[in-house]
């Protein structure tokens, strides 16, 4: 997983219930105020795919989900916070797809233990863990839109040739990382 475009959050939040997935029993059934192992409260859905769901969650651990702000006359107004927020990958409870999360795992510490260029084009891996359930989770950085999700936002218009160029650059970054340290991306 590269993240190709450098803005602050990776997924975009979606608004739908689960009924894509309710009939799959193999995935992760919680939504928001879910505690996974008594750390991560789960806020909202980000995403879902074939691999299962990426959930926007914050750590219980490290004080309130909101933090006063503001002067004046807005002292003391509550907002979210953005520090200690994540995307908390989900994977479906099949052994293929947790053996695939453990391999996506070791390649995120190599790739990010590593110094370089294109290093920062990877997600930073912060924990990961099994749910009683028998989901292999993995908690990265929440990182910007996909290109997939900036395409639909236009109505699928061409991106300009400078945009291309930029995405081309970084992609051939991240998979110059990635050789210089014996991977190869399939």
């Amino acid at each position: 997983m590269v993240a190709l475009i450098s803005t602050p959050t990776r997924f975009t939040e979606v608004e739908h219930p689960l009924s894509n997935i309710d009939a799959c029993s193999d995935f992760f059934q919680g939504g928001a105020g879910a505690l996974l192992v008594n750390k991560y409260r789960v806020v909202s859905e980000l995403g879902v795919g074939t691999f299962g769901r990426v959930m926007k969650c914050y750590r219980t651990d490290t004080g309130s989900w909101k933090e006063k702000v503001g002067l004046g006359k807005y002292r003391g107004k509550l907002r979210q916070k953005t520090s200690g927020v994540f995307a908390v990958k989900i994977m479906r409870n099949q052994p293929k797809y947790r053996r695939d999360a453990q391999i996506e795992a070791k390649m995120l510490r190599v790739i990010n233990s590593e110094e370089g260029k294109g290093t920062n084009l990877f997600p930073d891996l912060y924990d990961e863990f099994d749910l009683p359930e028998g989901h292999k989770c993995l908690v990265l950085e929440r990182l910007g839109m996909s290109l997939y999700d900036v395409m639909k936002k236009n109505d699928h218009e061409p991106f300009s040739n400078s945009s291309i160029r930029d995405v081309a650059a970084q992609v051939f970054d991240a998979l110059d990382h990635m050789h210089s340290l014996g991977m190869v991306h399939t």
